[in-house]
């Protein structure tokens, strides 16, 4: 069975920066039965802090067109914002739950849970929250 993820940007740039941790681990790893997903908006956010931090673009690219499915939401970031702002402590971060739940994801991977109403989204779009570690683990307990 095919697990579908949605990713938070800030788990694609801490897999960029560490090759230790979950994040690096999950997105860099030989293809497995899990896809992840990102949105279009994700895409211009990773481009700006990748700049900000000076990571390598191509790495970021290359990452994304190997193991990353971009979604692209057909409504304005406006209207994903009032959408989905119910779900979210930030309302820039809407776009992840709508990401998320127009690709009817199962789980969301973030490395800021705190920024989500993870109760309303798992009641609303049966979507579970967790870190890579947790997702991670998660995996293991599986096989």
């Amino acid at each position: 069975m095919i697990r579908q993820v949605f990713v938070d940007s800030n788990v694609i740039i801490s897999s960029l920066l560490s090759d230790k941790g979950a994040a690096f681990l999950l997105l860099h790893s030989q293809p497995s039965l899990t896809r992840f997903f990102i949105t279009q908006y994700s895409i211009d956010e990773l481009e700006i802090v990748v700049q900000r931090l000076e990571i390598s673009n191509k790495n970021l690219t290359q990452l994304v067109d190997t193991r990353l499915e971009t979604v692209h939401i057909p409504t304005s970031q406006e209207r994903i914002q009032k959408t989905y702002e119910r779900y979210v402590i930030d309302t820039g971060d809407a776009h992840i739950v709508g990401g998320a739940a127009e690709t009817k994801c199962r789980f969301l991977l973030t490395y800021n849970v705190k920024h989500f109403r993870t109760e309303k989204i798992k009641e609303k779009f049966n979507i579970l929250i967790m870190t890579p570690a947790m997702f991670l683990q998660y995996i293991r307990s599986l096989q």
